[in-house]
């Protein structure tokens, strides 16, 4: 049951009319004519993501290296590396 529940939510954030260009103008000079701060844009949280991403990579072989047991995770490190390397 809450597996469709979310699926629904899901759904209806998805499936939300577009705003268009008129409506969003409209919503940022009402924005600034209250005052209000405009509104974050998050840009820069993809990168972000991709740099913890390695270096959580990068923290398990350290320690896999200190513990002596990086030949058993070196497979797994190597596919992960031939996944994410642009061709």
């Amino acid at each position: 049951m809450v597996c469709c529940l979310h699926y629904f939510q899901i759904m209806r954030f998805t499936m939300r009319p577009r705003e268009t260009p008129e409506e969003a103008r409209a919503r940022r000079l009402c924005r600034f004519k209250l005052g209000l701060p405009p509104e974050i844009v998050y840009h820069h949280v993809r990168e972000g993501v991709a740099v913890i991403a390695a270096l959580c990579v990068v923290l398990a072989a350290v320690v896999a290296w200190q513990l002596g047991q990086l030949a058993t995770i070196a497979p797994a490190l190597s596919a992960n590396a031939d996944a994410v390397s642009p061709r």
